[in-house]
């Protein structure tokens, strides 16, 4: 199969089957990293689900801080103790777990449900851009698929093909874009040094950290793959031998010719006839126009002559 299809159909194979493998990684990522970001925060709501346990959280519906100001026994599930706050109100500390930086932990567990510090807004920007990263994702994926599908069906449709490599680059660029630009790499590096949970939970931090590096490692590597798959696309198209166009033997010679810079060979003597034949008729209609146009008087059975004589030699 390699010696038949060449060295370019080999990587031409290679980069696309790459391209289209990377996709698949990236959109991966994406979604378990979008998973861990769930994760985190599954319990700072209600019953605990899980072991990854927050430092602090909010307390359970019965004891809603907009509505009790008074801690009680039943406000917070087993393990924690009921505080309070004159920024938050009621809320549930711990009882072995200390937050490292209490203030930044307070903001992203939004115990009071307004979402009114930046750190709030930071968390709810980087889940946000995370699902359109993870969507778009997806459609470089389904991109990458019709470029395979294209090889097989239309090979010859090299701008087709060149531009769904160009757009499946573009959107997996803004993809990446759009994580980087929401500072999502920043805000993973602050809530591993805030340390707002226990060892389960900055297990998951530092997973969920590591996983968002991979994705953007890997959706770049796709985008590049893709662009670098443009030029083979518009040039080849789908085609892994040869080229979707036939250059006819004539037009090669004259090519060479013009390259080398000898003079082009003559038309065929059939076309120069056919254009001698054309300009002695213009020559012969001119003529007559202007013999119409004359004031001249023409003598009734005079034979006229419209083919202009050639010039004597040495004239």
């Amino acid at each position: 199969m390699v010696m038949r299809c060449g060295t370019r159909a080999v990587v031409q194979i290679f980069l696309t089957g790459m391209t289209l493998a990377t996709a698949i990684t990236a959109f991966t990522f994406a979604f378990v990293f979008e998973q861990f970001m769930d994760q985190m925060t599954e319990n700072y709501r209600g019953e605990l689900r899980s072991q990854n346990q927050p430092c602090l959280r909010s307390t359970l519906d019965d004891c809603d801080s907009a509505r009790v100001d008074k801690c009680w026994d039943y406000c917070c599930p087993s393990g924690y103790f009921c505080s309070r706050s004159p920024v938050v109100g009621l809320y549930c500390q711990d009882g072995q777990t200390q937050c490292g930086n209490h203030n930044w932990c307070r903001d992203f567990a939004d115990i009071s449900r307004t979402c009114a510090t930046s750190v709030c807004k930071t968390n709810q920007m980087v889940r946000r851009v995370t699902s359109w990263s993870y969507i778009l994702a997806s459609i470089g994926i389904f991109l990458d698929l019709v470029d395979i599908i294209t090889i097989f069906t239309l090979p010859d449709a090299v701008v087709f093909k060149a531009g769904t490599n160009i757009f499946s680059s573009l959107v997996k660029w803004l993809a990446f874009g759009a994580v980087v630009g929401a500072g999502t790499q920043g805000f993973m590096s602050e809530l591993e040094k805030a340390r707002c949970f226990n060892s389960i939970g900055m297990q998951l931090v530092a997973d969920a950290g590591g996983m968002f590096i991979s994705y953007a490692i890997v959706q770049v590597v796709s985008a590049t793959l893709s662009l670098v798959l443009a030029p083979f696309s518009a040039y080849y198209g789908g085609k892994l031998q040869g080229v979707p166009y036939e250059i006819s033997p004539q037009l090669q010679v004259h090519v060479l010719v013009y390259l080398s810079g000898a003079p082009v060979p003559p038309l065929a003597a059939s076309l120069t006839r056919e254009i001698q034949t054309s300009v002695v008729w213009t020559q012969s209609m001119l003529q007559m126009c202007n013999m119409g146009d004359s004031s001249a008087d023409i003598e009734r059975g005079s034979r006229l002559s419209f083919v202009q004589s050639s010039a004597p030699a040495g004239a």
